[in-house]
């Protein structure tokens, strides 16, 4: 079997793709979230997460960022609300 142009394009991509994952779950901390990486964290749906969790009144407020059009949260405190609500363990 022979190995072609884009056999090695994609197992870079792969591989690219994975450390960039790596960077960021050690950065996560630094970086506000959306509610696609929230939902992540929770193991939901983006939709569920919308929908039942960060709508609650005691779920941290999304950061005004620039009038950005999509909410963005603080990575510690998603996480202290999970902990405090035993939603993460």
């Amino acid at each position: 079997m022979q190995t072609t142009q884009n056999d090695i394009i994609n197992f870079y991509t792969t591989v690219l793709n994975k450390l960039d994952a790596l960077i960021n779950a050690q950065n996560d901390n630094s970086n506000l979230w959306n509610a696609e990486r929230c939902a992540q964290y929770f193991s939901c749906s983006v939709g569920h997460f919308k929908s039942r969790i960060a709508c609650k009144p005691d779920f941290p407020p999304p950061v005004k960022v620039n009038k950005t059009a999509y909410s963005l949260w603080i990575p510690t405190e998603v996480k202290a609300y999970a902990k405090r609500k035993q939603l993460i363990k």
